[in-house]
């Protein structure tokens, strides 16, 4: 029986074997590459055993006409060498092949790299892609994410006291915040920077026919833990003339946006016909009032 099962092993391990060793890919990066200029990058995929990974699935080039060793276990091998700015977004793809492996090693020499002029040309174009669609992915999250509904009323001091009453779909933004001493603290987010657009209208408080002035107006107000800051167009009208202003504040919040303190200045567009009763310099004193707000994700 001895004798069986070492017959049995010489025959398994000498005539079946292990199948086909892994095969070795030599690929040797263009010499004319600028590795002080820019960054490299080798990628390299299985076409049939795609849940197996290639030995050199990515490699990063530091030295121009380098060569790298890639394991492999696959006859068909997807490649592609990338250039890339060291401080940019754009990639460009210099080379793109499907290689057969019929030997146990194979050597692929990449070709040599365009002038640096067209490459910069081509990775400028990218990264201005890149910026743009950042900036719109921006401004769809600062104005899509987690909306509620205000109401403010505000009252306004200068030459004559002024209302206000505005509605406000705004934004939530979280921010961190620190709790406890300084040598025992804990973080929490929580919901700190608010931004939107405000729709309503401005009014003095004296109701006698033509000392009545109403101002339809539309703004854009952001409001942090502790300032904030709005921009609005305003039409004062008595309801025979007209005048318009545009009004830049700047404030303070006692912690919490749900008070806002601020200064205001009008820019007066055009002839005034009320003379003082439409105020140059003013403070308010804002009231926030929440009509609903949308829950906000808990962060641990």
């Amino acid at each position: 029986m001895l004798l069986l099962l070492c017959f049995f092993w010489i025959f398994h391990y000498s005539f079946a074997g292990d199948g086909p060793g892994p095969a070795y890919l030599y690929l040797k990066v263009p010499s004319n590459s600028n590795v002080k200029k820019y960054s490299y990058q080798l990628l390299t995929k299985y076409v049939n055993k795609c849940d197996t990974r290639v030995g050199c699935m990515f490699s990063t080039i530091d030295q121009p006409g380098q060569v790298i060793i890639c394991e492999l276990e696959d006859t068909l091998v997807d490649l592609q060498f990338i250039v890339k700015k060291r401080w940019g977004h754009g990639e460009y793809l210099h080379h793109s092949i499907r290689l057969e492996i019929h030997a146990d090693s194979v050597f692929y020499a990449i070709p040599d790299l365009p002038d640096e002029a067209a490459i910069d040309v081509y990775l400028s174009d990218k990264e201005k892609i890149y910026q743009k669609e950042e900036r719109r992915e921006g401004f769809k999250n600062f104005m899509t994410d987690w909306k509620s509904y205000f109401l403010y009323v505000n009252f306004f001091q200068g030459n004559r006291l002024y209302g206000e009453v505005s509605f406000s779909n705004a934004r939530y933004s979280l921010v961190t915040v620190r709790h406890g001493s300084f040598f025992r603290s804990s973080t929490s987010h929580e919901p700190g920077f608010i931004r939107g657009l405000t729709y309503g209208a401005e009014f003095n408080f004296l109701w006698r026919k033509n000392d009545f002035i109403l101002g339809p107006k539309i703004g854009f107000q952001i409001a942090s833990r502790y300032t904030n800051l709005g921009i609005s167009g305003v039409y004062y009208t008595d309801l025979t003339h007209g005048l318009f202003c545009i009004k830049p504040r700047i404030g303070i919040n006692p912690k919490i946006p749900w008070v806002n303190f601020s200064y205001e200045y009008a820019i007066r567009c055009g002839y005034n016909y009320f003379g003082n009763r439409i105020n140059r310099h003013q403070v308010s004193v804002y009231f926030v009032i929440p009509l609903r707000v949308k829950e906000v994700p808990v962060f641990p």
